[in-house]
């Protein structure tokens, strides 16, 4: 059995991130949200991913910003969403990107 590539955004953000105990079910929702607006762009910052839309993008400042649960809240759901996933197969690759990245430069001289 092959595992189904999920093609919609929203649909995606709900099963990894549905389930996450944040504490509020709103702040849920707005993770569910988050995660679908980002899966849309990937590489666009919090305020262009949110295209234009103001609450949106408070709402996501405020939740990333938020003292009321721990990173590791999410990363649970997460987990366990993978390992529902991975449940009945065969063979799961787990494929672990170890990219490093450095920003270091010479420094210019002035002159």
């Amino acid at each position: 059995m092959a595992m189904k590539f999920e093609t919609d955004n929203h649909a995606w953000a709900e099963r990894v991130f549905g389930d996450c105990q944040l504490g509020d079910e709103r702040r849920g929702k707005r993770l569910v949200d988050l995660a679908t607006l980002h899966a849309g762009d990937p590489e666009a910052s919090t305020a262009a991913m949110c295209h234009g839309n103001k609450a949106a993008q408070e709402g996501a400042y405020r939740l990333l910003r938020s003292d009321r649960f721990e990173t590791a809240d999410i990363d649970e759901g997460a987990y366990l969403a993978a390992a529902e996933a991975a449940q009945g197969l065969r063979l799961v690759l787990a494929i672990q990107d170890t990219t490093a990245v450095s920003f270091k430069h010479a420094t210019a001289q002035v002159l």
